[in-house]
């Protein structure tokens, strides 16, 4: 990102998409929303968060960690501000994660 605004680069698009993995459990789940120039598939920045399980797994994980913190909308709208790319109109945005990454886009 300090590359592209050094080089007063501008961005025609941007591809947001959302990798998941986990800490050192299955029932502990990370999401690791980023952002692409799909262009160049160059990784333009990501954030690594918390989100509560899923699926049979869901009911295994309050049980032995708890309830999860849900962090995935908060942490896809500060890489959205790092990016400066929410302000701008200009900029052709893509994703295939439609349903969280609209609610992002509208807050």
């Amino acid at each position: 990102i300090a590359d592209l605004q050094a080089s007063g680069t501008k961005l025609n698009a941007i591809q947001f998409d959302e990798m998941e993995s986990f800490e050192h459990s299955k029932c502990l789940p990370l999401s690791i929303p980023l952002v692409v120039q799909p262009e160049s598939r160059k990784i333009l920045g990501f954030r690594v968060c918390s989100m509560p399980a899923k699926g049979p797994l869901a009911g295994i994980s309050v049980k032995k960690y708890g309830r999860r913190a849900d962090h995935r909308a908060v942490a896809a709208s500060s890489l959205f501000e790092e990016l400066g790319a929410r302000q701008s109109a200009q900029i052709d945005w893509r994703s295939t994660w439609q349903s969280t990454f609209n609610i992002i886009t509208k807050s």
